[in-house]
């Protein structure tokens, strides 16, 4: 992502209904599966938005490769560790094995996923976990994916194909962002046919901001004890395979 991008995520990421709900969403499915976190792994650190969270549930080191987005982390968390380095090379280095490794809305910002994946398969705990969430759908392609320098969205079936070709197997897997889908469709829509270049990163009052948190939020009801057929959103839980 450019600086701009990752100024307006430091700002935004405690109030902004999207981080908001995404948050709340993600720690009902890692607690609802009852994954072993003692250590873990968050690739693709940012701003440091998902420090408090995961950290809540374990011992947790962020790997980051902007120097700029480690420094708006730092200042937040000041006490965590924080690695600096791209992606995937800089797994190489990582001795560790952790009970639960996070990429929350990164791989669509690697081109090269398949590596990234097998990657932190290999800093996988026999017992452990991954857990990504990435856009999805293509056709909801939009200025936005150009902006966050996103790769590509997923469908179900890339990720499933993504899964077992880095040598994992699939325990959860579900769209989100379900109830909001309608209108960002219809939003997209209304971009590609006028050509307009506006980013919904922000939103413009207050109210709006609150809706759309509770509205998103709420599906943190229903997963992951549901599957929702539809979402702009993919979250995914992997594990080892078994032989």
């Amino acid at each position: 992502m450019n600086k701009d991008a990752y100024k307006t995520m430091a700002t935004h990421e405690n109030s902004f209904w999207w981080y908001v709900a995404r948050r709340k969403i993600i720690k009902k499915v890692i607690t609802g599966l009852s994954l072993p976190s003692s250590k873990i792994l968050e690739i693709g650190s940012g701003t440091g938005g998902n420090v408090d969270m995961l950290s809540r549930l374990g011992d947790y080191t962020g790997i980051e490769k902007e120097s700029l987005a480690i420094d708006l982390a730092v200042k937040k968390n000041p006490k965590t560790t924080f690695i600096k380095g791209s992606i995937p090379e800089k797994l190489d280095e990582v001795t560790e094995t952790y009970d639960l490794i996070a990429l929350l809305d990164v791989i669509e910002h690697i081109e090269d996923d398949l590596t990234t994946l097998e990657k932190a398969q290999s800093k996988l705990g026999a017992n452990g976990s991954i857990v990504i969430t990435v856009p999805a759908h293509q056709y909801l392609w939009s200025y936005h994916d150009v902006t966050h320098h996103h790769h590509r969205r997923y469908s179900k079936k890339d990720l499933r194909r993504l899964a077992k070709d880095a040598g994992l197997s699939i325990t959860y897997m579900s769209y989100y962002n379900f109830f909001l889908f309608p209108v960002v469709l219809l939003t997209r829509c209304f971009f590609k046919i006028f050509k307009n270049r506006t980013t919904d990163d922000v939103p413009t009052s207050r109210f709006v901001n609150g809706l759309l948190k509770k509205i998103f939020g709420a599906e943190a009801l229903f997963l992951p004890r549901l599957k929702l057929p539809i979402g702009v959103s993919l979250i995914i839980i992997l594990k080892k395979v078994t032989e």
